[in-house]
């Protein structure tokens, strides 16, 4: 509990006001709980109103669940679905596992399987996530609200694909399809779509998977969530992949890792892969070792498997080049080098030669330049260059501050200028710009 949250409960229960202030905390959460399951098809992918409430939220689950408060089970079910977004996924299943048998109603009930059952398919732990699906249609298909089938039987679609069963996700994905045509949304069209092109790719149906892509990709670059995103762009890599169009795979690929989330997330995970395969189909074997052995040890940090389907695609392609071209020693050495990349350093080494096409994307290609500073534009000075190689760590302007002693808002001063000088926007190029200079003097790299 933080200092400043501790001193108002204090002064509130001296004036006797902390049991009413609870209360009314925990109503205007539960309100605000409830109103974020009513609208739109894909629950656990849409950042809902409680995403800026996550403290007070974490705090009201745990005032409720020590006092049996009939309020606890929506407001554990919202912050499992926040902790499901934020890739804390032990939590949001152990948080689900207590709360489960007591979601009333049918179609919350269906809501919260099938956030148990995605997070459960994120954990390789294909029996639960399974069981976890069927009870979520089976909640739906009772209840009277028909997004909350087609959520559930999405979640049912993926527990399948997980398992390996492909022509059964894509029977189930075409009745979510059909079931969210009926209502009249575009953006959870398109979400819908995409999702079956990934289920028909995985079925070895990439022709089709590449018809519904062209339909649904526009609707989701310009209104999905950035995860939704992200996600579409590989999808559509890795169908370019299967139609052996390596160089637009490379170009999709690139431009997910430009448009992750900050951070390592499994968003960034799919397109190191994918560029792991590319470099393999290309010959650059060291290249992919090492995109390889960075994914893996990045999935393991962050707890998260991918499909098998997936994961046997890039075994399939990057191993058996390996054994026939590489020595142990050099694979060794390769594995090495790619474990100590990570954050904005990693993205810097994926994205070095790769073909991206966009203004935004040109200024990254810079970065094996060499040079820190942008032609002719001033030089960084030493505390600029300094918080510019921090950000290139991953770490966040507090993290910044507290390292080199400045305060949080000198941090944001320096970093204004570093964009200035730069002729850049974002972190991530910064970090880039920073980090393909490093790269390249880097040994093994």
């Amino acid at each position: 509990m933080s200092a400043i949250r501790a001193y108002g409960m204090d002064r509130l229960a001296e004036a006797g006001e902390l049991s009413d202030t609870w209360n009314r905390a925990l109503d205007w959460l539960a309100g605000k709980a409830a109103g974020a399951i009513t609208p739109g098809v894909f629950l656990d992918t849409v950042e809902g109103p409680l995403a800026r409430e996550q403290e007070n939220l974490a705090a009201a689950v745990s005032h409720s669940a020590a006092r049996s408060d009939h309020r606890h089970v929506p407001l554990a079910v919202a912050l499992a679905r926040l902790q499901y977004q934020q890739e804390q996924l032990t939590a949001a299943r152990t948080l689900l596992a207590g709360v489960l048998e007591r979601v009333r109603g049918p179609e919350d009930r269906s809501a919260a399987l099938a956030l148990a059952a995605r997070s459960a398919c994120l954990q390789d732990d294909h029996t639960a996530a399974l069981a976890f699906a069927q009870e979520a249609v089976a909640a739906g298909r009772t209840g009277r609200h028909p997004g909350r089938l087609a959520n559930a039987l999405d979640a049912l679609a993926a527990a399948r694909l997980c398992r390996g069963e492909f022509s059964d996700a894509v029977a189930v994905f075409a009745e979510c399809l059909d079931v969210v045509r009926t209502l009249g949304c575009p953006l959870d069209l398109a979400l819908c779509r995409h999702h079956l092109a990934w289920a028909l790719l995985q079925a070895g149906r990439a022709a089709e998977a590449e018809e519904l892509m062209q339909e649904c990709l526009p609707e989701l670059e310009t209104n999905a969530p950035p995860g939704q995103v992200t996600a579409a762009l590989h999808t559509a890599g890795a169908i370019r992949l299967a139609l052996g169009d390596v160089d637009a795979a490379e170009r999709r690929f690139a431009e997910v890792l430009l448009k992750a989330p900050p951070g390592e997330s499994f968003h960034g995970l799919y397109p190191l892969e994918g560029l792991a395969i590319v470099a393999a189909e290309r010959g650059d074997l060291q290249r992919s070792l090492r995109l390889y052995a960075a994914a893996a040890a990045m999935r393991r940090r962050i707890d998260t498997e991918p499909e098998a389907h997936w994961w046997g695609q890039v075994e399939a392609v990057v191993a058996p080049r390996v054994r026939e071209r590489v020595h142990p020693s050099g694979v060794s050495a390769a594995m090495a080098a790619g474990r100590r990349l990570r954050g904005a350093r990693l993205v810097a080494y994926a994205l070095r030669g790769t073909q991206v096409r966009s203004v935004r994307q040109e200024s990254v290609q810079t970065a094996g330049s060499g040079r820190v500073d942008a032609v002719g534009q001033p030089p960084l000075t030493g505390r600029e260059s300094a918080v510019a190689e921090l950000v290139a760590e991953g770490m966040t302007n507090q993290q910044i501050a507290s390292h080199l002693g400045l305060a949080k808002s000198t941090v944001a001063g320096h970093l204004d200028r570093v964009r200035d000088k730069l002729g850049v926007r974002s972190r991530t190029q910064i970090a880039v710009r920073v980090t393909g200079r490093i790269a390249d003097h880097e040994p093994g790299l």
